[in-house]
């Protein structure tokens, strides 16, 4: 049976063991932070998932999930229990251009180790964070036995309302869903803040969506063009998920403005393990030759694997290619997911095609990508805008120019030699 143990402080806190509390000023702006450790692959990719939900006007929840198995149980003396002691820390910052902290604290929790079926264990802690912020929180948890620290950034907005962080999905059996897709069949209840508001929800269809232009040239895709199938109210605040990609537009009955919960294809999703997926997803490394050819082959399966034999050159070298490729696929799905597919966004096919980024810096409504050294001048440097679309919260539109086309082929032609 499983023991967490915890030393109450704070009683707002149902699950906290210990707070500290700071009034301190950071010296530290968020936007001369690197923030590129975000975008790598690391295999704590899915093992800590967070989120962040506005239940009031003065006060918000920070949710999270750990694996327990990711974590180093330790047996303390003339103890018969092993144990591990985990920590999180968290800094809110009131803008993005300022130093100023509106609140930061350590939580210190206490677990027994289980040998049961449920690997994960979800906390949360009551933020003092009042309407009209729009700044950032940013967390460090650490696992205090192995040394182990994970780093995490969220925006947090809290100006609109109702707004991506102002709603809160849980599976059939009550579980927080931290993603921002989700496979077919599965049911979800949905919380709007503490409200009990009826809520409604605008359908589109979500498999219509192009993939991302090359980085030269001009964006012509337009979110507000999409075609919405139908507006229905959902019983009870229920959704479940049809055999079909859909997105769903969320709203109180009352308001038009709305959160976007994108619900994809089934199977493994953010995997990359359909044929078809694997070769739409090879669009922007291969010419339109190479293209036509595999998808008109009459057989694709093996049209593909010879496209990537004839990159790799050799079995061991193919085999890596192909699996790093599919393996940045995968990890743009988890990243970059928003009204489409992560793979087919502007900074889900820089991430493909490039790498992630060598630095990462966040602002307000934007991010800055620079591949190679600060102040290179042969370092190349690209800059998204969030997606104005009430749906696309998690869309960010590159800025496009000629200058990258030569860097572009020049990445292009990597992947086959």
């Amino acid at each position: 049976m499983r023991k967490v143990f915890f030393i109450p402080v704070i009683a707002f806190i149902g699950l906290a063991a210990v707070m500290v509390l700071n009034s301190c000023i950071s010296t530290n702006k968020l936007t001369t932070r690197n923030y590129d450790h975000l975008y790598k692959r690391t295999s704590t990719a899915t093992q800590f998932r967070g989120r962040v939900l506005h239940q009031s006007d003065s006060s918000s929840l920070y949710i999270f999930r750990i694996y327990l198995p990711g974590l180093k149980y330790e047996k303390e003396k003339d103890e018969d229990n092993y144990s591990a002691t985990y920590s999180l820390f968290y800094e809110i910052y009131s803008s993005y251009t300022s130093n100023e902290l509106v609140d930061t604290s350590t939580v210190v929790y206490e677990d027994s180790l289980y040998f049961g079926r449920d690997k994960f264990l979800t906390h949360q802690i009551v933020l003092p964070a009042n309407e009209g912020l729009k700044g950032h929180m940013e967390i460090t948890f650490t696992d205090k036995n192995s040394g182990k620290k994970l780093r995490r950034y969220y925006r947090v907005n809290k100006r609109k309302k109702p707004g991506q962080q102002n709603f809160l999905f849980r599976t059939a059996n009550q579980r927080v869903h931290f993603s921002h897709f989700s496979r077919y069949y599965k049911e979800y209840q949905v919380q709007y803040r503490k409200s009990r508001d009826e809520l409604m929800a605008d359908l589109f269809s979500a498999d219509a969506f192009s993939i991302a232009a090359p980085p030269f040239v001009p964006n012509l895709e337009s979110e507000s063009g999409l075609d919405k199938q139908e507006t229905t109210s959902l019983p009870n605040n229920h959704i479940k998920v049809s055999k079909k990609p859909l997105l769903y537009h969320i709203k109180t009955r009352n308001s038009q403005q709305a959160t976007g919960l994108f619900y994809t294809a089934p199977g493994d999703f953010p995997k990359v393990s359909s044929l078809e997926t694997r070769i739409n997803a090879l669009r922007y490394i291969t010419t339109n030759k190479e293209y036509t050819t595999i998808q008109r082959a009459s057989d694709p399966k093996a049209a593909l694997e010879d496209y990537w034999y004839k990159a790799g050159g050799d079995s061991r070298r193919t085999f890596n290619l192909r699996e790093k490729y599919y393996e940045r696929v995968e990890m743009a799905n988890i990243l970059y997911t928003s009204y489409k597919s992560g793979w087919k966004t502007d900074r889900g096919m820089l991430y493909i095609v490039m790498g992630p980024p060598d630095i990462v810096h966040f602002f307000e409504d934007s991010e800055e990508w620079i591949y190679g050294k600060p102040g290179n001048i042969e370092s190349l440097k690209f800059r998204f805008e969030r997606s104005t679309e009430p749906f696309a919260f998690n869309n960010f539109v590159l800025e496009r120019k000629e200058e990258y086309r030569l860097p572009w082929y020049k990445a292009v032609e990597k992947w086959k030699k």
